[in-house]
């Protein structure tokens, strides 16, 4: 949710703020240059470190403490690790609004899909025309990727690369 934020709120600042700069510039209006946060370097933590580093933890069935170390290791601007801490899957990351402490503890988990492809197969086959596209493959067809597990592949793909493409699409309409 945080990282969704942060990419609205990357849209919103080059939409609003740098745009405007730059049409009153270009009408030739005097104007007070305001000074703001981009916010690159949240976004970049979290598609160029944390979330590679996630879908490898998954895909090599490592701890969450693993992930937080990895992450860590490469020492991205806005994340750090408290010195003093209860659990080594304690980490924080200097978003746009401010200072957030996050628990690593359970993301492992809510980053595996749990539906089996059986599961999948059936719900597209429904009756119901809503959850058979809910659950429509779109594989050989141009668009997102395949929503359905691809169980003949070394591994599915994870609930984060589903969430960023269907993200993507979002933030390209807007």
């Amino acid at each position: 949710i945080n990282y969704c934020n942060e990419k609205i709120q990357t849209i919103f600042v080059n939409d609003i703020i740098v745009m405007q700069q730059l049409e009153y510039a270009n009408e030739g209006l005097e104007i007070e240059h305001v000074e703001f946060d981009r916010n690159e370097r949240v976004v970049e933590l979290c598609e160029r470190v944390a979330f590679p580093v996630l879908d490898e933890a998954n895909r090599m069935r490592r701890s969450a403490a693993w992930m937080v170390e990895s992450i860590n290791a490469q020492r991205p601007p806005c994340f750090s690790v408290p010195i003093v801490r209860s659990t080594n899957t304690v980490f924080a990351v200097d978003h746009y609004a401010g200072h957030v402490l996050y628990s690593a503890d359970d993301f492992l988990e809510k980053n595996s899909d749990a539906l089996r492809p059986e599961l999948y197969e059936m719900m597209e086959a429904s009756s119901d025309e809503e959850i058979t596209a809910l659950f429509k493959s779109t594989q050989g067809q141009s668009g997102p990727s395949d929503a359905r597990p691809r169980s003949q592949s070394l591994w599915s793909p994870s609930v984060l690369k589903d969430f960023q493409t269907q993200l993507k699409a979002l933030l390209s309409s807007m």
